[in-house]
């Protein structure tokens, strides 16, 4: 399993989410969503190539290397954005972000890393 981290920037979006679900839903939603967010950083860490390089899914992406991945989770409504780094056995998480929203420009990608 790699070891498994957390950009400040995912930290912020997660956070974003969660509060936005509490205040709008209900806050058994928002821990359920946390919960599989968590998850999917963990399926991530543990089978890190096992999910889609982000520039067969955003032909925007498709300059990035193949170290930059993508799981979804709470039932495909959110994009775990991260990045595998073979070298170091480390997986980054990047960007949290909804499903519905358009994807993160190459810069905005790379630029926590």
């Amino acid at each position: 399993m790699a070891r498994l981290e957390w950009s400040a920037a995912a930290r912020d979006e997660l956070a974003d989410i969660l509060v936005w679900l509490t205040v709008n839903r209900s806050p058994e939603i928002a821990e359920n969503a946390r919960q599989a967010v968590e998850a999917a950083g963990l399926a991530a860490a543990e089978r890190p190539l096992a999910y889609p390089w982000v520039g067969a899914i955003f032909p925007s992406l498709a300059r990035l290397s193949r170290s930059y991945r993508r799981v979804l989770a709470w039932q495909r409504r959110l994009h775990v954005f991260y990045r595998f780094r073979r070298a170091e056995n480390r997986v980054v998480i990047l960007h949290v972000r909804g499903t519905r929203r358009r994807p993160l420009p190459v810069h905005r990608v790379t630029a926590v890393v």
